[in-house]
């Protein structure tokens, strides 16, 4: 990262024996040409307890925003439960999202808008088109479908040898949610 007294970033947040042991636990072989390095949580948590590091505490405020993380939600391995964490409907009708203030006034793009009226439940095709809005349209509220395409965080997916089979994407892509395929990996699991 590009840190510095006079960086874009501010001061930096950690000293240099924090960073050399961020390095040290890196998951990649080595910091890519931006001096970006990919930590798993099970490597982060204990370095930042041995470090004090409280990255809720006013200190990490800047830093948090400058954060890719990497969430796995637990599913049972299928598609079908998959989708349904990464479209936010596994909890069922009563937490569905049909009410934004201006998303539910939007039409989803096609070929979206025509494949949702097939969608019989009204609150679900509510809560579907939400996540299929305009990139333009959901920087405020709701989210656009990128599919398997370009995604913000597919080189991290691909650090650590995932791949993206369907992408939504919130805000300026301040956020996203995805489906991937796992590595082959005992590890990975």
């Amino acid at each position: 990262m590009a840190w510095g007294e006079g960086g874009h970033k501010g001061p930096r947040p950690f000293g240099d024996a924090f960073v050399a042991d961020l390095r040290a636990v890196s998951a990649a072989d080595e910091a890519d040409e931006a001096g970006e390095v990919l930590v798993h949580g099970a490597q982060l948590g204990p370095l930042l307890g041995r470090h004090g590091v409280d990255l809720t505490g006013e200190e990490c405020e800047r830093l948090n925003g400058w954060l890719t993380v990497l969430l796995r939600v637990a599913t049972d391995g299928t598609l079908t439960d998959a989708m349904r964490a990464a479209t936010f409907t596994e909890r069922g009708p009563g937490h569905l999202c049909v009410r934004l203030r201006h998303a539910a006034r939007r039409s989803a793009v096609e070929p979206w808008e025509a494949r949702l009226g097939a969608v019989a439940h009204p609150a679900l095709r509510d809560h579907l088109r939400m996540l299929c809005l305009a990139e333009d349209d959901a920087r405020s509220e709701g989210g656009f479908y990128g599919g398997d395409g370009p995604w913000p965080w597919t080189g991290v997916l691909e650090a650590v040898g995932c791949s993206l089979v369907a992408g939504w994407g919130f805000g300026e892509s301040q956020a996203g949610t995805a489906v991937v395929r796992l590595p082959d990996q005992p590890e990975a699991r």
